[in-house]
């Protein structure tokens, strides 16, 4: 399915304060999955294309001066002015997606590193784990975040298949319980009759336990509000 972003710029309130950087080391280039397509990190971010056919394809953001060419990593605040967005390919450093729009390329960013979004633990049997928090903003206002998961062994680039847990939701806290072997998500979401435009004030945690590297749901529990 073409992945739509009219705009690469997170929102505030979609972030609920929190700036989209690599949450940690070993996460910031690692491979995740979304729904059969891979999402392969550089340093906490990389921005998803369709080349043709629907083959989806990664590319890193640059600014590219308008009259000499040269190219510069985007920043935070955007490209200065003389300056254009552009993006190339992660491998080889070429343009790609000439002709289309920035709202073609959908961004796939880590949160910042904090209790809410990121967690290293080791299991039972001594393997080594990094979990974080992703926003991906594929088309419209919408941010939605997810859960993935990376072993801290070797290169510590294999990630898991994305968790979603929602749309511009609140994070709140990464668990690791050493006596179930499970990992707990705690965040605030809208209920079904609130606007996206009130703050969140559901509160819900999701369960998972380890399997193969991947994330397996126990179960979901939740309480009312603050």
């Amino acid at each position: 399915m073409r992945l739509l972003a009219r705009s690469l710029v997170f929102s505030a309130l979609a972030l609920a304060g929190f700036n989209a950087q690599a949450a940690v080391p070993d996460a910031a280039n690692a491979v995740f999955h979304d729904e059969g397509m891979a999402v392969p990190l550089h340093n906490g971010v990389v921005y998803i294309y369709d080349s043709g056919n629907g083959a989806m394809k990664p590319a890193l953001a640059v600014c590219r001066n308008t009259t000499t060419k040269a190219e510069v990593a985007l920043p935070a605040s955007g490209c200065a002015d003389g300056f254009e967005q552009g993006f190339i390919d992660p491998t080889s450093q070429q343009p790609v997606g000439e002709g289309m729009g920035v709202s073609e390329f959908a961004a796939y960013r880590l949160l910042d590193a904090s209790d809410a979004t990121a967690l290293g633990f080791t299991t039972r049997d001594g393997r080594k784990y990094s979990a974080v928090l992703i926003a991906n903003q594929p088309g419209g206002s919408g941010v939605f975040v997810s859960l993935g998961l990376v072993s801290a062994e070797g290169t510590g680039r294999h990630g898991s298949r994305l968790v979603p847990l929602g749309d511009r939701v609140v994070p709140e806290r990464l668990v690791f319980d050493a006596t179930t072997q499970q990992l707990r998500v705690t965040f605030l979401e809208r209920g079904p009759n609130d606007s996206m435009a009130s703050p969140p004030g559901k509160r819900v945690q999701r369960s998972f336990r380890i399997k193969g590297g991947e994330l397996v749901e126990v179960k979901a529990t939740q309480r009312k509000g603050r």
